[in-house]
């Protein structure tokens, strides 16, 4: 049996984290979620490995270029 992937979506959209942690569980993936770039740092620490970050550029307390390069 394959380990899960995983992936932390770190997305300030309601909606948009949403669809887009359904549409990745449904192909098999394993989803961490954050609101928003200081959300998803803290996010990043915590997990023990992430396969894969998709984060959104704006956002409200640290946008994407700030979390990127973080």
């Amino acid at each position: 049996m394959m380990a899960s992937r995983r992936i932390l979506l770190v997305e300030d959209s309601s909606t948009m984290r949403r669809m887009l942690s359904t549409l990745l569980q449904d192909e098999g993936y394993e989803i961490a979620l954050a609101r928003d770039g200081k959300e998803g740092l803290a996010k990043a620490r915590e997990i023990p490995l992430v396969d894969l970050i998709l984060t959104d550029f704006e956002m409200p307390e640290l946008n994407g270029a700030g979390f990127a390069a973080s």
